[in-house]
């Protein structure tokens, strides 16, 4: 996980533990938030406002975010 500004806001990016390329991914984002309320110190009363999905180069220059779509599902408690 990377934590960083990016502006006025922090952001929280995970990627994958081995390092290689993602085909596809199906998650929780619930798992997520908790997460980062009980380690990163993200106060609870925040939401979210957005999801994104892109590149987070590493490694090596010039990163190719090439998809057909995604979406999310919102559920609500």
């Amino acid at each position: 996980m990377y934590k960083g500004p990016n502006g006025d806001m922090t952001v929280f990016s995970f990627l994958p533990a081995d390092g290689k390329q993602l085909k596809s991914f199906n998650a929780d984002i619930n798992l997520f938030y908790t997460y980062l309320i009980k380690n990163q110190g993200l106060p609870s009363s925040q939401y979210l406002k957005s999801v994104g999905a892109g590149t987070e180069p590493t490694l090596g220059s010039n990163a190719v975010f090439t998809t057909n779509g995604y979406s999310v599902k919102v559920n609500y408690a």
